[in-house]
């Protein structure tokens, strides 16, 4: 690997935990919102209500746990990986739920914005997928063993 890019990676990886930490943040403070928007993607079951209940409790303490070790170094590999699995699937879930509203819509997919989510309001699908990708590519700096 360039002694560039190799050197890059460490920040690469605390950034995505930066972001990571300011998504949770932003989920806790709202944890209501949080709950209707992970109940938008209709996913999860809604019955037993416990389910979807704990995984809207859940999900931004792990994002917050994970930012933070992505931050701080302790497991800062296995919480990218935690993390990258959990972005891969929110990423899906972004591009199927916005592939429907497109189809419900009848408009094209690239005019779809809908709250994902994310803690950040009504984003452009399109733009969050890209944006995902690039989170992702970050988090995954922190399996370099150098990172």
């Amino acid at each position: 690997m360039r002694p560039a890019l190799s050197q890059s990676l460490p920040w690469l990886t605390r950034l995505a935990g930066l972001i990571y930490v300011g998504y949770a943040l932003a989920k806790l403070a709202d944890p209501t919102d949080f709950l209707k928007a992970v109940h938008g993607y209709d996913i999860l079951p809604t019955q037993p209500s416990w389910l979807l209940n704990t995984a809207g409790i859940a999900l931004p303490w792990i994002e917050l746990l994970g930012g933070l070790s992505l931050l701080l170094g302790p497991l800062r590999r296995g919480s990218g990986l935690v993390l990258a699995g959990l972005l891969m699937a929110f990423t899906t879930a972004i591009l199927l739920r916005s592939l429907s509203l497109s189809a419900e819509m009848g408009g094209p997919w690239l005019d779809v914005a809908f709250d994902c989510g994310c803690g950040t309001g009504v984003v452009i699908a399109w733009q969050k997928i890209l944006g995902n990708l690039l989170l992702l590519c970050g988090t995954l700096c922190a399996l370099h063993k150098k990172s």
